[in-house]
């Protein structure tokens, strides 16, 4: 049961009536009347309430992970939606400029309100992420949640709109069809794609196109088509992965690594009306002697600031040497910008000694500061090669240029192999949240060492830290508690006021541990969940 009230508002007094009617919906009216839905079960909504810069707010309180639509009418015969909410138990917050004389309500979701779509989950070996994950799943300025993803060989985008309603559509097709393709390498990843939505909530879908080519599709109607095929001149061999970001005045963003052990980094914009490229830092894959983790590391991510300047940090070099027989891996964390006017590269993570990893998992956002914040992982080695334990940085920069670090967590929360506890941190992602507050999306690192092939390791139990009240908060969001049969690859995610939404690709693995290297048997899910934003 819902209950309503009535209040009257003026910028000087608002006074309450109660126990207007019963229904399903409330009703609030800025400079006029408002309908406030509340009960001990159902969301409650109050206000409005003027603010320092003339906005007008709007206060939604409710239950944990009870969801619903915020509404508004001018004229109480036409509703459109506004924002949709899963709850977080706090009370949330609308402010709108300019709004007088309009009406607001809530619509309670339900099981079985809106459009909904069958789940990806149980599509086994036939739904993956769009290749690193980064960029794939975002909130539109209206509120739209939409997600990218390849299901067979159609790079497919699913999008709810505030009220709730799910659609699907194909956006292209060629990719590649899901094979084994060693004994090792069970798995290959669709060409790399990402989704930016600009300030008209138009959605735009940047994929790899082969070659140094990578297409921009845009949706015209309810169409989707090419807008440009934009050819990347600063690469020195075939682009394989890609990330992007959304500058002011709605201009586009992106960074791309070229294939093989000596490619580059290079980035691009359309910020001066037309595609330009530039070659950032040399950088190198996996070298061909080293016997690559079963995890997926992420590597290089972008960022942009406020004035259109770009931010970079990805591994320059994968380095691996034999002084004791055992492969010792070696690698940095680089941060570049062009903020000067030209691409500065800097070192600003180096391990301990010459084993271990700085610069195999790492994320870049900008602050509410404007100034650019880092999440990465770093892997200490011993002296044979093997993992000793892991851990969460977040780093800043001070005005200086200068980078101070901090721990975030060291700890997995039971997620442990036969090695014992190893650590955390890996396949991080950093957002900054409307309130201002860092949020970074991670995996726990396990490891386990068998008789002929050495130490195996692997990463998952999706996890989600934020920043509140001078300390950092962490919650498991996903869980898995057998690191050698389950892990996630490529975990992303994005927020709005009240809900975060997670994608990932679960990765289900049997190991044959007898020969070298080892054989396995994989299968692939993909995974999308959503979660109220505490």
């Amino acid at each position: 049961m819902v209950r309503f009230s009535l209040a009257r508002f003026s910028q000087f007094n608002m006074t309450n009536v109660s126990h207007l009617f019963r229904s399903g919906i409330g009703f609030l009216c800025i400079l006029g009347c408002a309908v406030v839905l509340g009960s001990s079960e159902a969301a409650t909504l109050s206000g409005p309430a003027k603010q320092a810069n003339g906005a007008l707010r709007v206060t939604i309180n409710g239950g944990l992970g009870e969801q619903v639509t915020l509404q508004g009418s001018g004229d109480l015969k036409s509703w459109s939606d506004l924002q949709f909410y899963t709850l977080t138990g706090d009370a949330v917050t609308y402010d709108q400029a300019g709004m007088d004389g309009r009406f607001y309500r809530l619509k309670a979701a339900s099981s079985t309100s809106g459009v909904q779509l069958p789940v990806l989950d149980n599509l086994q070996n036939q739904v993956f992420v769009a290749g690193e994950g980064f960029d794939t799943v975002q909130f539109a300025p209206n509120g739209t949640l939409g997600f990218i993803f390849w299901k067979g060989r159609d790079l497919m985008i699913r999008e709810r709109t505030t009220s709730g309603n799910w659609s699907e559509q194909v956006v292209s097709g060629n990719g590649n069809l899901f094979q084994v393709n060693s004994s090792r390498t069970d798995w290959k990843f669709q060409p790399a794609a990402l989704l930016l939505y600009d300030s008209n909530s138009q959605p735009h879908i940047f994929r790899v196109a082969g070659g140094k080519s990578i297409v921009h599709l845009v949706r015209s109607g309810a169409n989707w088509g090419q807008a440009e095929l934009i050819q990347n001149s600063a690469s020195n061999a075939d682009v394989t992965m890609i990330v992007g970001a959304l500058g002011a005045g709605d201009e586009f963003h992106l960074a791309a690594i070229s294939a093989g052990s000596s490619g580059n980094l290079t980035y691009g914009s359309n910020k001066n009306g037309s595609w330009s490229w530039a070659s950032v830092s040399a950088i190198g894959g996996y070298p061909s002697n080293y016997f690559q983790p079963s995890y997926a590391p992420r590597w290089f991510s972008l960022a942009v600031d406020s004035n259109n300047a770009a931010h970079l940090v990805f591994r320059p070099e994968f380095r691996v040497t034999f002084p004791t027989g055992y492969a010792r891996a070696y690698n940095e964390l680089a941060y570049a910008s062009n903020k000067s006017g030209q691409w500065n590269v800097q070192i600003i993570q180096k391990p301990l000694d010459d084993s271990g990893e700085a610069g195999n998992g790492l994320s870049i956002a900008i602050g509410p500061d404007n100034k650019p914040y880092i999440a990465s992982w770093y892997n200490e080695r011993g002296d044979g090669g093997s993992a000793q334990h892991s851990r969460l940085f977040f780093q800043s920069q001070d005005s200086a240029g200068n980078w101070t670090r901090t721990q975030v967590i060291s700890r997995p929360d039971g997620y442990i192999a036969g090695d014992g506890e190893k650590g955390t941190g890996f396949s991080p992602y950093l957002r900054f949240d409307n309130r201002g507050r860092p949020h970074i999306l991670f995996l726990d690192q396990g490891s386990e060492h068998f008789a002929v092939t050495g130490q195996s390791e692997y990463a998952g139990n999706i996890r989600h830290a934020f920043f509140q009240d001078g300390q950092w908060q962490v919650e498991t969001l996903f869980r898995q508690t057998d690191p050698k049969r389950t892990q996630i690859v490529y975990p992303a995610f994005a927020m709005n006021g009240s809900e975060i939404a997670i994608t990932g690709l679960q990765r289900f693995t049997e190991w044959n541990q007898n020969n070298w290297p080892p054989t396995v048997v994989s299968s692939y899910k993909f995974t999308f969940l959503t979660a109220p934003l505490r």
